[in-house]
């Protein structure tokens, strides 16, 4: 296992884990806990009409994202999966950018949106990087 290895778990880990907890905040299980100023409101973004796409809020999508882009690499060694991987990276840093423009629609950024961001982003860039 190399280096970028490493660094992709590590990143699929931290955007379970920060999905899992956007997500308990959303059910209500779990208080958020967010810096609120001018710019930085978490609780306006989460309640926001951008924060559910097709009735499923961002956060389960968040957890699915990641439960499956950690299914991909487990499996990685497959030339298949290794193209659906491709395409799933693809489809994070969509994402992404949903995520990101629906903050600048609402007016206010969520720093747990951000770090998820970042990560779908990142994840891209490592592993299309790879491929390319």
């Amino acid at each position: 296992m190399d280096l970028r290895d490493k660094a992709l778990i590590a990143l699929l880990i931290i955007g379970l884990a920060d999905s899992v907890y956007l997500a308990s905040v959303y059910a209500g299980a779990a208080p958020l806990y967010c810096s609120v100023s001018n710019i930085i409101n978490c609780q306006k973004v989460e309640s926001s009409s951008y924060s559910v796409v097709l009735g499923i809020p961002l956060a389960y999508g968040g957890i699915a994202w990641f439960t499956i882009a950690i299914t991909l690499f487990l499996f990685r060694k497959n030339g298949m999966v290794r193209k659906l991987a491709s395409i799933w990276y693809v489809l994070g840093i969509g994402a992404a950018a949903y995520s990101l423009l629906s903050m600048y629609n609402v007016g206010a950024i969520c720093e747990y949106c951000l770090v998820s961001d970042a990560i779908f982003v990142a994840i891209g860039v490592l592993e299309l990087g790879r491929r390319g």
